[in-house]
């Protein structure tokens, strides 16, 4: 094989790997292209397992952003809290969630981005900033009276679902990257497209050199814009970003992404979706997203005093998400069933939490062994 071929198939074998996001299965990726509409990307079934999946960023201009939104950490009631239980997998994520109850936890302390209790690793945070509020929330939360305590987790809830700071976080990040985003997408044509043009055709020539210096001079460019553009974005700096983005231009390619990783760190997902979307791809994630909510699984090593904790958050988080849906003119009670668009003749009941649809009109749910099937024609009908 020629060597400006070996050369064209590792450039794009190297941009391939920059456009694979692997993460958690509690984190939703919202997608922009030209940052007006937005679509959730879900993680491909390719390659999954029971904690992570892959997530393929969008691989040609317009390369637009793709930021992440996340599942709360931390689930609280008034007697205690405990590790948060995703419910966006298939399957319980408990593994013997941990869990303390107010009256036994001691020290509170952060490390990086851990939150450390009675001396032993609590949960792991998004981040150091994250982290902090944690620590200082479960200080308040354990120094507050009982009756007390619902009312600062309601408050916390509130600042998940605040759609306001959401939108305006979107707005700003658009404003602020728009520049550094046409000069990503420059530099997609110059080295993904450009360099292997050129080598095809010319093979390893004097013409190659003049197009490697303006790829690099962009790379050093979007480098230095991109540390001022999170400046801007989160009022700090951060110098990683220049540890990230200086060892390569594909990184470059990607910073808007890199930029957004932050954006809606603070919030919970739903509201994300309620802020960015449109109003009937809402409704669709808005419906899955319920009734995961409403019907929390559990692993056999989850102890009760755990799931009372989780539920009773969930429980609160459900009613922000009614409440962000009533807000939109969004009938709540329709969303409780899968949409069946003609097909309830054939179907006897459906799993009210996968919302699989099923011929048979009692039972427990394939996926879900512990919930039962509900009928496709119940109360109202």
């Amino acid at each position: 094989m020629p060597a400006d071929t070996i050369v064209i198939l590792l450039v794009w074998a190297f941009y391939a790997l920059e456009c694979i996001a692997w993460d958690r299965r509690d984190v939703v990726y919202f997608r922009s292209l030209l940052g007006e509409s937005w679509r959730v990307v879900r993680p491909s079934r390719l390659l999954e397992n029971t904690l992570s999946g892959l997530a393929v960023l969008f691989p040609v201009p317009p390369l637009g952003v793709q930021a992440p939104a996340y599942l709360p950490e931390v689930a609280f009631s008034p007697e205690g809290l405990s590790a948060y239980v995703p419910e966006s997998g298939d399957a319980a994520q408990g593994r013997g969630t941990r869990h303390y109850l107010f009256g036994e936890i001691g020290d509170i302390r952060v490390a990086g981005a851990e939150v450390l209790i009675n001396g032993k690793a609590f949960v792991q945070a998004r981040s150091r900033g994250r982290a902090a509020a944690l620590a200082e929330l479960i200080g308040k939360l354990k120094d507050a009276r009982v009756e007390g305590r619902g009312k600062l987790i309601e408050r916390q809830i509130r600042g998940l679902f605040d759609r306001n700071r959401i939108a305006a976080a979107a707005g700003g990040f658009k404003e602020k990257t728009e520049a550094l985003l046409l000069m990503a997408n420059a530099l997609w044509v110059l080295l993904i497209a450009g360099l292997p043009a050129v080598l095809y055709v010319y093979g390893f020539s004097r013409i190659v050199l003049p197009l490697l210096a303006v790829v690099l001079l962009l790379h050093a460019a979007i480098v230095v814009m991109g540390f001022r553009a999170h400046r801007r974005i989160y009022r700090s700096r951060d110098y990683s970003i220049l540890y990230i983005l200086l060892p390569s231009p594909f990184h470059s390619i990607r910073v808007t992404d890199l930029l957004a990783k932050k954006l809606w760190l603070d919030f919970h997902p739903f509201a994300v979706a309620g802020s960015v979307l449109g109003k009937d791809r809402f409704a669709d994630y808005a419906r899955e997203s319920l009734a995961r909510i409403r019907h929390p699984a559990y692993d056999a090593l989850t102890v009760d005093a755990a799931r009372g904790i989780d539920k009773w958050y969930k429980g609160s988080l459900a009613r922000a998400m009614e409440e962000t849906l009533k807000a939109m003119g969004i009938d709540v009670e329709s969303l409780r069933r899968p949409e069946l668009a003609g097909k309830d003749a054939g179907y006897s009941s459906y799993c009210p939490r996968c919302l699989g649809l099923y011929e048979i009109e009692d039972g427990a749910c394939a996926d879900c062994p512990d919930v039962r099937l509900v009928p496709v024609k119940g109360r109202g009908d």
